[in-house]
């Protein structure tokens, strides 16, 4: 076989396996393992193969994009089928070098580390923490590389390290950050010095599994989480929602609206969307957006608050109307009749009219798509007037919906009022009184806000 002997003549000591290799069939002294990425089943083999103590380098043969995302995916090394031997060579010599640092777990840590067989988890762990203070900087590196951008969180083993006094006292101050809150690469920047206490104590916990990384803040069990996470969604849905739109939809405001109401708008805009409003959170890749996203609403209010830029600016955007996506400068088909329909159905709801209110706030969104407080009333409407049959499933839909309808835009007070129920009713007090609060902070006197935050615990 031409690999093999490619091997061979380098001075490796190579076995040949046609089938699917199994765990046990497998030399324990095993360097490394080569694989073709078309093998039925590569990713099964790949995680048997990482279950052994120690485990062996992996080296996937790839042959098209697809085959690179997969070890990509499982975090192992990758070299297209056609190479020449020269850089056969290289990826192989490159791959056993990176053996015990393309994952982390206890077996790579105690590979890694030359600390022996496993014991027990809290015995192990205690041993990688310790041994990893004096491990190369480098090896930390190429195991975090990857997941710097990931929010970092305990896990139930960290406590019984705490417990047992393993830790050192700058190494406690570190382990108290890890709180879901900040991503790897912010608690390894904010460290003194070069971060290389921090990024040791990071793979040493992940390692051990006393934390865990994600790409997300894991819950909404803390202000700052929750925060977080609203964050990020508001950002990621405003870069699809403003694709193609015009100043009105920056702004939420029509083409009547009054620069009184524009500069209102940019107002509430920035309670959510300011660089000010959001410096203080680790938003990850989404941080970058930040700037951009301001200075278009900026823009937005500079043009629409003066008559002559706004003017100028509403003949190009007509000539420009098929290539742009604007609900708010040119389909609204009636905006007082919307505005009627609108407190009909709010009416309706307070008489315990739901069928009523469906219908009147399914007529406002007709009137005028992409209005926040009518597409959030109709998702409550909807599941009021269900009323005893109304299931999960239908209340998990309402929810999503209304969720996804305020995503990426400025805080509707009414609408969020609206999501608060649908959030009660969903046994989710948390969320709800995220919510109300932020309704409350944008208009502190909203009675029905002030009401229902009132009746949560």
């Amino acid at each position: 076989m031409p690999l093999q002997e490619c091997l061979e003549r380098a001075g490796y000591s190579v076995t040949w396996n046609q089938k699917t290799v199994h765990p046990d069939s497998i030399p324990q002294l095993a360097d490394l393992m080569i694989l073709d990425a078309d093998t039925e089943s590569c990713s099964l083999i790949v995680s048997k193969w990482r279950e052994l103590d120690p485990p062996p380098a992996i080296l996937l043969l790839t042959h098209n994009d697809a085959a690179v995302q997969l070890a990509l995916s499982m975090q192992v090394s990758a070299v297209a089928k056609a190479t020449g031997s020269t850089e056969f060579l290289s990826a192989v010599e490159a791959a056993i070098r990176a053996r015990f640092t393309a994952h982390m777990s206890g077996s790579f840590a105690r590979g890694l580390l030359r600390l022996g067989p496993a014991t027990s988890p809290l015995a192990d762990a205690k041993k990688i923490l310790v041994a990893s203070r004096t491990m190369d900087l480098n090896d930390v590196r190429e195991c975090l590389g990857g997941k710097r951008a990931q929010y970092l969180s305990l896990a139930a083993l960290a406590s019984e390290l705490l417990a047992e006094r393993t830790l050192t006292v700058p190494e406690r101050a570190i382990t108290a950050k890890m709180d879901g809150t900040q991503t790897i690469q912010r608690l390894v920047s904010a460290t003194s010095g070069d971060g290389t206490l921090s990024g040791k104590l990071i793979w040493a916990f992940l390692s051990c599994g006393a934390a865990i990384c994600s790409l997300e803040p894991p819950d909404n069990r803390s202000a700052i989480r929750q925060r977080i996470l609203e964050a990020r969604k508001h950002l990621r849905a405003r870069q699809r929602r403003l694709e193609h739109a015009t100043h009105y939809d920056v702004l939420e405001v029509d083409r009547n609206a009054s620069p009184k109401e524009v500069d209102l708008a940019a107002r509430t805009l920035a309670l959510r969307f300011s660089p000010d409003r959001l410096r203080d959170l680790d938003l990850s890749n989404l941080a970058s957006t930040v700037d951009s996203n301001w200075q278009q609403v900026l823009l937005a209010r500079e043009v629409l608050i003066d008559g002559v830029d706004r003017a100028n600016y509403d003949d190009w955007a007509d000539s420009q109307q098929e290539h742009l996506r604007s609900p708010w400068a040119f389909d609204i088909s009636d905006s007082e009749k919307a505005k009627d329909a609108f407190r009909r159905g709010q009416h309706a709801l307070m008489q315990g009219e739901a069928f009523s209110a469906l219908s009147n706030f399914a007529s406002a969104c007709r009137a005028h798509p992409d209005n926040a407080d009518y597409e959030t009333y109709l998702c409550w409407a909807k599941y009021r007037s269900a009323a005893e049959k109304a299931d999960n499933q239908l209340l998990a839909t309402c929810r999503k919906t209304a969720e996804e309808s305020l995503q990426g835009r400025r805080p509707w007070p009414q609408a969020l009022v609206a999501l608060a129920l649908l959030c009660l009713a969903d046994k989710d007090p948390t969320s709800a009184r995220y919510h109300l609060e932020e309704a409350l902070s944008v208009t502190p006197n909203l009675p029905a806000a002030k009401t229902l935050l009132a009746r949560i615990p």
